[in-house]
């Protein structure tokens, strides 16, 4: 071995003497620093946020809870105008119905008029009463021109009908009026006219019983308030269709 060979040995064995006690100590302490980021300070943890699924699914909830609100909205905005439809159409009926009755009541003081006039000719009272007759048969024509509600097509036939039982006693008054032309038998006459006036009273009765009463129990049942029923009664009083007033 040359002297060189003995200088390269002696500088590698001084150059890698082994680690001395501070230098192991200090590497813990790295370490520590290192997990702590660098500043001593202890590590941030991070921030919990929601799955990237949840917002969406949350956007879906309140979009369904809109539309279902805006849905029942719209529901009871309909009903309200259905509701408010059919009230409508029960107060047009009601109101046309009215100017039916009120023109039947007016020829009913026409004929009061007639029978209570004292002198009044056979004749004349022949003439007057037939003319009322016609004038009952075109409110009849009146009537059957009213569209009724659904539920009220029975009550208005019967309305109808009383209206028609008007025209039959008119016409049955005229005709016995005409038969006692110069009659001299007071109880005859007035058993004949008497049972003409009686269609005359009980048209009053139907049309109270069958078109009156069931009309108001059917805007009960619907719940329809503030609609009137007309009333119409063509004999004021009963005992002028007896046959003692005759």
């Amino acid at each position: 071995m040359s002297e060189r060979d003995d200088d390269i040995i002696e500088f590698d064995f001084f150059d890698e003497e082994p680690e001395t006690e501070q230098a192991t100590q200090r590497r813990p302490a790295l370490r520590s620093r290192t997990r702590r980021g660098g500043d001593g300070r202890p590590p941030r943890r991070p921030t919990l946020r929601a799955p990237q699924g949840v917002a969406p699914l949350l956007r879906l909830v309140l979009f369904v809870a809109l539309a279902i609100f805006v849905v029942i909205l719209l529901v009871f905005w309909i009903q309200s105008c259905r509701s408010e439809s059919r009230t409508n159409a029960y107060r047009g009926y009601m109101e046309e119905m009215t100017a039916v009755a009120r023109a039947s009541e007016e020829i009913a003081v026409g004929l009061n008029e007639q029978l209570t006039t004292p002198g009044t000719r056979q004749a004349d009272l022949v003439q007057a009463v037939q003319g009322l007759t016609d004038s009952q048969e075109q409110v009849v024509n009146s009537a059957e021109d009213v569209d009724p509600p659904g539920p009220l097509r029975a009550a208005h036939e019967s309305a109808i009908e009383a209206l028609q039982f008007r025209v039959s006693g008119l016409n049955g008054l005229a005709t016995a009026f005409q038969q006692t032309t110069g009659s001299r038998d007071a109880a005859e006459t007035g058993a004949l006219l008497s049972a003409q006036a009686e269609r005359l009273v009980a048209s009053d009765v139907l049309w109270d019983d069958l078109f009156k009463d069931p009309a108001r129990e059917e805007l009960n049942r619907q719940g329809i308030s503030g609609v009137a029923v007309p009333d119409s009664n063509f004999v004021r009083t009963p005992d002028l269709a007896s046959q003692r007033s005759m």
